[in-house]
């Protein structure tokens, strides 16, 4: 399984209260301020041909990318090898990020059935091995996460990925496709934050 990944860069963001939705701004998404200080959220977009990663931390106002990347199994795998690869690269990622929460995207009705199909056995591994580090596991609609970050939930995923570019400007470059769906995964949960909590 190829990999590619990312390190870290931050942006400040002016916050919003409590009962304000996210919203949308010139400069990016305000981030709501009553989301707990520090907190580190991973967000995974599955796939079996390709499964984005991204670990944000929010903290004091700033948003900051701490790792993403891309896992890409062989070619010539079959199903069953790809889950097990992945199983065993989010199981290790998990480990060592010890995120405050993982965030999950969900899957969505595409207009091939198999691809669909095998994209929700790539999300129920990831599921499970999210599931198996005991940390708190929570799922978002594709609309959702278009929501919390563009403020409209049909907005194209070129626009998701331009705004997570946009809020994670400083490493914009070294953000693969694939990861900034997982990023917007990650950023939508510490909007959510404060009703999920």
């Amino acid at each position: 399984m190829t990999s590619s990944t990312s390190g870290p860069t931050s942006t400040s963001k002016r916050r919003a209260s409590r009962g304000d939705p996210p919203r949308s701004t010139a400069a990016g998404v305000a981030l709501p301020a009553s989301v707990a200080r520090g907190v580190r959220i991973l967000g995974f977009d599955p796939g079996t041909v390709a499964t984005g990663y991204g670990l944000v931390r929010f903290e004091a106002g700033t948003l900051r990318l701490e790792r993403c990347g891309v896992w890409r199994p062989g070619t010539d795998c079959t199903l069953a090898e790809k889950l097990r690869m992945l199983l065993a690269a989010a199981s290790e990622l998990i480990e060592a990020c010890r995120p405050d929460a993982i965030s999950v995207e969900t899957v969505f009705a595409a207009r091939n059935v198999s691809s669909t199909v095998k994209l929700a056995h790539a999300r129920g591994v990831l599921l499970a091995a999210a599931a198996a580090s005991g940390l708190p596991v929570f799922e978002y609609e594709p609309r959702l996460v278009k929501k919390a970050l563009v403020g409209y939930g049909q907005a194209e995923k070129t626009q998701v990925r331009s705004m997570v570019l946009s809020l994670l400007a400083r490493q914009r470059e070294r953000i693969p496709l694939d990861a900034a769906d997982a990023l917007a995964v990650a950023i939508c949960h510490i909007h959510a934050a404060p009703v999920r909590a």
